[in-house]
């Protein structure tokens, strides 16, 4: 008899309001399950767990939650891609996305956000709709529409100006938005897009970026211009080296590297400040050992081909080490085949290697000692034809040997 007066008195608001309480304690738990470290959002954020329970799927997964099992729900709320799911769920989706990012600050949470705000970006319509409803006429047509057509990159914004404001002290934030925007075709995946529309908004914010990261250093550099090359202009280089590591080895630093290292590097030399310029190429090495590679495989980058050369010409001379001085300058004429200086110390070196291996060669494997020696003298008269003290005196000893440098 109660059941029956219950079920008769139990009307669809009531369904509704229970609904939206059961909503709201499957939004904390999921929330918790997700261990951020801040508070919970909302209760209107779930309307979130609404619109995922009108999938069997949802439904399914809200019972499972309701059992002490968040993992369903939770998968539901990352989708491999949020193009063609209902824009309210991609809003609320995208929401819950960027708060989880920015208190985890976690790579695929940034990454699902800007996602998710990139597709909400393709229902124009409902936009405008929801700017319709929250403005109404307080704002004029052209500033809703603007709005609207924004809304699918404000995040994207905010994170670039917050990163951008972290990044001379290489806070957490800006480093994982660098890895975000190093990697556009994840968000244009999510977000079902064409990558490159994405792709170079990602590389003119990662540039903005960086060059916050490197501000400080630059000012640093530029303030000692006026002073002799010294132990603290290598520091600020030094400096950069640290922000290459933390930015993930971009290019873009390597640049700013040998753009502003390259001068200092040559006063240093020409001061005959040797231990200052060993410790900047030692400093440096990996950043130029990449940078270097990535010359030899990128057109693009021809214009730095030289400085870079430069830099293995310095290594090949202050190597105490004569195989690894040979090939820091078979890098650099590898890297640039006309620089001048690299053409100029490979030759030199392999004329003394040739005068080594003749000195040291065992009687027995004397014919080949020569014969590689006169290879190397005759490499380092093509590399270098003109008159040099050691090639000529290599190419006498070849000779006396009774090696050939013909042909």
């Amino acid at each position: 008899m109660l059941r029956a007066v219950a079920e008769a008195t139990w009307r669809d608001d009531d369904e509704a309001l229970f609904q939206r309480a059961a909503d709201r304690a499957r939004l904390a738990a999921l929330w918790a399950s997700e261990h951020a470290p801040g508070p919970p959002p909302h209760p209107r954020a779930s309307g979130m767990i609404a619109l995922l329970r009108r999938t069997l799927a949802g439904e399914a997964a809200a019972a499972r939650l309701d059992e002490g099992d968040p993992s369903a729900l939770a998968a539901l709320t990352r989708p491999t891609t949020f193009a063609a799911l209902d824009p309210r769920l991609v809003h609320h989706l995208a929401l819950h996305h960027e708060r989880l990012a920015r208190q985890r600050i976690q790579l695929t949470d940034w990454q699902r956000a800007l996602g998710a705000w990139r597709s909400l970006a393709e229902h124009p319509t409902y936009l405008r709709d929801l700017a319709d409803a929250v403005a109404g006429d307080s704002l004029p047509d052209a500033a809703k529409a603007s709005w609207a057509q924004a809304a699918g990159w404000r995040a994207f914004a905010g994170l670039v100006a917050e990163a951008e404001q972290g990044a001379p002290d290489r806070s957490d934030l800006a480093r994982v938005a660098l890895q975000v925007l190093g990697a556009p075709a994840v968000i244009a995946t999510y977000a079902g897009v064409d990558p490159a529309g994405v792709a170079g908004r990602a590389e003119r914010a990662r540039a903005r970026i960086l060059d916050a990261a490197l501000a400080p250093i630059d000012e640093t550099l530029d303030e000692a211009e006026g002073r002799p090359a010294g132990v603290d202009h290598v520091q600020a280089l030094e400096a950069v080296v640290d922000v290459w590591r933390w930015a993930g080895r971009p290019d873009h630093v390597e640049r700013f590297f040998v753009d502003r290292a390259l001068d200092i590097g040559w006063q240093l030399y020409t001061a005959k400040n040797f231990m200052t310029l060993k410790r900047l190429l030692g400093s440096a090495r990996p950043l130029l050992r990449r940078f270097a590679e990535r010359v030899r495989q990128d057109p693009r980058e021809v214009a730095h081909a030289s400085r870079v050369a430069q830099f293995m010409v310095f290594e090949a001379e202050m190597e105490p080490r004569l195989p690894q001085q040979i090939a820091a300058a078979e890098t650099a004429v590898a890297l640039c085949d006309t620089h001048r200086n690299g053409r100029l110390v490979l030759a030199d070196l392999l004329a003394e290697r040739a005068l080594r291996s003749l000195e040291e060669a065992p009687i027995l494997a004397r014919r080949k000692t020569v014969e590689r020696a006169a290879a190397d003298v005759k490499r380092a008269r093509v590399l270098w034809p003109d008159s040099s003290g050691r090639i000529d005196q290599a190419a006498r000893e070849v000779a006396r040997r009774g090696g050939s440098l013909d042909g």
